[in-house]
């Protein structure tokens, strides 16, 4: 069972992934915009940026922290969009990885 961390612990775990994995190249937490207007970026880059948090009750009346997570995975495509598809399945591949990687933090 998870305990509970803080959000700045749980955006410590994206950059954490981010660093160790073999196909990221930047990571970056915050908004969209605000990376689209950073020139230092290589490509993919891991942007996670938390949207909402909650806390609702359970069916037993405990109490739980939610927090809602925008992730997103950017890389460069060729002028002409021939790399699409293999873009695509880089980075779907890579989302997985994440899951399998938070799965495993979150549950030990």
């Amino acid at each position: 069972m998870a305990t509970f961390r803080t959000l700045n612990q749980l955006v410590a775990i994206f950059e954490s992934i981010a660093t160790r994995h073999m196909q990221i190249s930047t990571f970056y937490k915050g908004e969209n915009s605000a990376f689209e207007s950073s020139t230092n970026a290589t490509y993919p880059a891991l942007l996670v940026n938390p949207t909402g948090a909650s806390s609702p009750l359970t069916a037993n009346g405990f109490s739980t922290f939610i927090v809602d997570f925008q992730v997103q995975i950017l890389d460069l495509t060729h002028k002409n969009d021939s790399d699409d598809f293999e873009i695509l399945s880089d980075g779907l591949e890579i989302l997985k990885d994440i899951v399998i990687e938070l799965l495993i933090t979150l549950h030990t």
